[in-house]
């Protein structure tokens, strides 16, 4: 088994190349800036040594995409279904990561896999493009919807747990307060518990689409306090509501999902999202104690 991999210095991408070596699997890195240089023969080319290509790479700047939407389509659809194209001509298995956000605001209660998404904003209307590419690519291919990200090497531009760490520290300095919204609800997610069931998945050659999310739901207020409460900063949290925050873009107030169909084929409930978090942060504190 042999994985071409999108966005393999991301969250997630990352964490699916470490787990894959871990088994012994072959990976190759496909960067962004290479890909676009690529004609259509050089990437054929490339991709048919590899048995399965595993798109994690997306533009994931809510603010930007909503700014840009031609920016948010060449990015997430685009790019998708050039890749999902590919895919197709070669018989190859592709993998493609999404986003609960993209399920909308229809519902009060946590989103399954035969909920049909409705997307309210552009990054997640062009996440939901790519999914289209993906799912009419091939039968074969597997579709991942999660949720929340935290995980990864300090360094990540994406790691929300230090970022925030670097809020609360920026925030201390100017004698002010941490806000964080009480409304918006979804699943935090362990890159590393994630990137494990994905991994299973492929083993056991699973299609079509899947939520895969940790277990349990909880505000961003909730989800930041838990991070302030377990990194021994003193800072005073405060509850905001949706509208308290603009950001120029609608969002979901409602990002929850459950793992219907992972329960439906008998795989194993997923951790808890807060016991999963507070492994990371103590993990964090030993690696990065300078953010502590």
């Amino acid at each position: 088994m042999k994985f071409l991999i999108t966005g393999a210095n991301g969250l997630l991408g990352s964490e699916i190349f470490s787990q894959a070596l871990e088994k012994g699997i072959q990976c190759q890195s496909l960067g962004y800036q290479h890909f676009w240089k690529l004609s259509e023969f050089e990437l054929i080319r490339l991709c048919r040594s590899y048995g399965t290509l595993i798109h994690c790479a997306a533009n994931t700047n809510l603010e930007a995409c909503e700014k840009n939407p031609e920016l948010s389509l060449r990015d997430n659809y685009i790019y998708t279904k050039r890749l999902a194209d590919v895919a197709k001509f070669l018989d190859m298995k592709m993998v493609y990561i999404s986003s609960t956000g993209i399920y909308g605001e229809d519902k009060i209660l946590p989103y399954s896999e035969e909920d049909t998404p409705k997307p309210i904003n552009c990054h997640h209307f062009s996440k939901y493009l790519g999914e289209s590419a993906v799912i009419m690519g091939s039968e074969k291919n597997l579709l991942i919807r999660t949720g929340w990200l935290f995980g990864g090497r300090s360094i990540t531009p994406k790691n929300f747990v230090i970022n925030r760490l670097k809020e609360a520290r920026h925030l201390i300095s100017i004698s002010a307060e941490m806000y964080a919204n009480i409304e918006q609800r979804g699943n935090p997610c362990y890159s590393r518990d994630i990137a494990e069931r994905i991994l299973k998945l492929i083993h056991l050659d699973y299609s079509g689409i899947f939520n895969c999310v940790s277990e349990g739901s909880a505000s961003r207020y909730e989800y930041v306090s838990l991070i302030i409460r377990e990194s021994g900063i003193k800072i005073n949290m405060i509850p905001k509501g949706m509208d308290d925050f603009s950001r120029g873009l609608r969002v979901s107030v409602n990002e929850m999902a459950i793992n219907k169909r992972m329960a439906n084929i008998g795989l194993s409930k997923m951790r808890e999202w807060d016991i999963a978090l507070v492994e990371y942060i103590q993990k964090a504190k030993q690696q990065y104690p300078n953010y502590f």
